[in-house]
């Protein structure tokens, strides 16, 4: 593997921001991401739309084309894997977790794993564990040991997440390896494709669309970022999505996409994060 960057997970602080890097694309150098705490106030946006609505500044994305928070090269960075070296002295449930978690991790071999959201900035007070890991090839052990971690009764699914889901998708919590218990706490495992970011391509906006069909997947559904093929009557698209609740869903679900029709290079993508996915029918069986 090669030096790993600043990607999905990485903590930035800034001007008062405490946030969290999003995605593998950037207008570098800049770097997009998601605050956490504004001048001590802590923030939690539900979508990209409500970013810019928290006090963080922002200015219009080279590439998106639409407000967001962009941090400048200025900004201080800690990666997951030194935010993970200080969680040794801490016993918050939160860090219980994580620390085994990553324990078993490291036994089945995954090296590039570390620690993301709250327990990167306020470990002390964290109630849930957030692990994130890098490349495909790590990605890929650590979803395994999840299924084995799973099938040997260490971990449990979760029942409900912290905010509704909505769209019947905890329907599929029973299945989900990412998102579970470990000891009684809550745990969500992100799986990023690369190890450093990139710089993102033009984007054009082509609006806001909701196209219903079948989902299929067209690669591993557990990988950041999650792509789909969505067969829609008469067309098929692209579903691409950065949220962790649109990953791992059934291969030949039947669902409704909402969210923002985007084109990227002559190819056509649909964004949920922008929107939402709603289950058709049940497709937790």
């Amino acid at each position: 593997m090669g030096p790993l960057g600043p990607a999905e997970g990485w903590l930035v602080k800034w001007g008062g921001v405490v946030g969290i890097v999003k995605g593998c694309e950037h207008p570098l150098p800049g770097l997009t991401f998601a605050p956490r705490l504004v001048r001590g106030r802590r923030v939690k946006p539900s979508g990209p739309r409500d970013l810019c609505d928290t006090g963080v500044p922002c200015r219009v994305h080279p590439c998106l084309g639409v407000p967001a928070p962009i941090a400048p090269p200025e900004a201080k960075l800690e990666s997951p894997f030194e935010a993970a070296a200080r969680l040794r002295g801490c016993s918050s449930p939160g860090c219980r977790a994580a620390l085994a978690l990553l324990e078993h991790m490291a036994s089945a071999g995954v090296e590039a794993a570390g620690v993301t959201g709250s327990l990167a900035y306020a470990p002390e007070v964290a109630r849930d564990a957030d692990i994130v890991v890098y490349g495909p090839a790590d990605a890929e052990r650590a979803y395994r040991l999840l299924a084995d971690l799973r099938a040997d009764g260490v971990t449990q699914p979760l029942e409900a997440p912290d905010e509704p889901w909505g769209g019947g998708l905890e329907a599929t919590l029973g299945r989900r390896l990412l998102v579970g218990r470990l000891g009684g706490v809550a745990y969500t495992v992100r799986l990023v494709a690369c190890t450093r970011p990139t710089r993102c391509l033009r984007v054009r906006r082509l609006g806001f669309v909701r196209a219903c069909g079948t989902l299929r997947h067209a690669g591993p559904s557990w990988l950041t970022p999650t792509v789909y093929e969505l067969d829609a009557p008469g067309r098929r698209l692209l579903v691409y999505t950065l949220r962790l609740r649109y990953a791992e869903l059934p291969d030949g679900a039947r669902v409704c996409v909402e969210g923002v029709l985007e084109e990227v290079c002559g190819l056509e993508r649909l964004v949920p994060d922008w929107g939402g996915v709603s289950l058709v029918v049940d497709e937790a069986r």
